[in-house]
């Protein structure tokens, strides 16, 4: 009787303390592998999210600008202004990181989205030359204010349709000031193209003819200071002024390209952004891992 109660309690021995350890270590490796995989799953998401969007954000940008400048009117032969590209001044975004190139276009072009799409209907007044207008600026979309706490660098396409086109703005010999009547308008939600745009920068190929050889010169507009770098740039039906300068060597000349670029940054840095002043160097690395670069030459038609 002795030995069978004797085996019985052997047989019912439980895990020893060591086997216990050994499972827990078996088990935290386990545990550290899944989570080292699902992080490095979760980053890989991230990131592809923030490419796709970024892509999906330049090409809105890209597709309807090309449309416009692919459309752009110009007529040769007069003093009016038909194209006025400027570097802002007071760039947009958080007061601490403002976005270091932001430009602004006015243009005349036959845009198809005029009468708001309308055409052939009894809402076409039968015009066809329009103006647009492209701005980026650090906006709250959805109040339209410049609260920081909830803005983002937004681009905005402003329309402006052919019957107060020809009444305030075709025919101007400075196009500048007579858009200024409809700055006010530009953030409108009906403006929106798309956001998280950080830099916005247009660049001109022009060509001319100097001592009766054909060349062509870039011309940027941007605020670097550069030497191929404008702040200001016009185009007149008889010739072209760069920052105020209509003796350049290119004045005579005629655009044969525009190169649009375009850099995208992602919610991650936006916040970083808005939060303060970052050192440079913080800066440069924090725009290196969460942005995005485009760019995008058009060929402008020939007047």
């Amino acid at each position: 009787m002795k030995n069978l109660l004797s085996s019985q309690k052997t047989s019912s021995k439980g895990f020893t303390l060591v086997e216990l350890l050994v499972a827990l270590g078996v088990t935290a490796v386990i545990v550290s592998m899944l989570v080292t995989i699902t992080a490095t799953a979760l980053d890989g998401y991230t990131t592809s999210r923030n490419t796709i969007k970024a892509s999906r954000e330049a090409r809105a940008a890209f597709d309807q600008m090309t449309r416009d400048l692919e459309s752009i009117v110009v007529r040769s032969g007069t003093n009016f202004e038909w194209l006025w590209i400027s570097s802002e001044q007071n760039a947009p975004g958080p007061s601490d990181n403002p976005s270091p190139n932001a430009s602004r276009a006015v243009f005349f072009t036959t845009a198809t989205d005029r009468y708001n799409g309308a055409l052939n209907t009894s809402s076409d007044n039968g015009g066809d030359v329009s103006t647009v207008a492209y701005r980026l600026l650090f906006r709250d979309p959805i109040t339209d204010s410049d609260d920081e706490e909830f803005a983002s660098f937004i681009l905005y396409r402003q329309l402006i349709n052919p019957d107060e086109t020809f009444e305030n703005l075709l025919g101007q010999p400075d196009l500048e000031t007579a858009y200024q009547a409809f700055e006010n308008n530009e953030s409108n939600p009906e403006n929106f193209v798309c956001e998280n745009i950080y830099e916005f920068s247009l660049s001109f190929s022009i060509e001319f003819l100097e001592n009766g050889v054909t060349r062509t010169e870039r011309v940027l507009v941007v605020n670097s200071g550069g030497r191929d770098s404008v702040n200001d740039f016009r185009l007149r039906g008889d010739q072209i002024v760069a920052d105020n300068d209509n003796q350049a060597v290119f004045s005579n000349g005629r655009i044969i390209s525009a190169d649009l670029s375009i850099t995208v940054i992602n919610d991650t840095a936006l916040e970083l952004l808005r939060n303060g002043s970052l050192p440079q160097a913080a800066k440069t690395r924090l725009l290196e891992e969460n942005s995005h670069y485009y760019a995008k030459t058009i060929l402008l038609p020939q007047p």
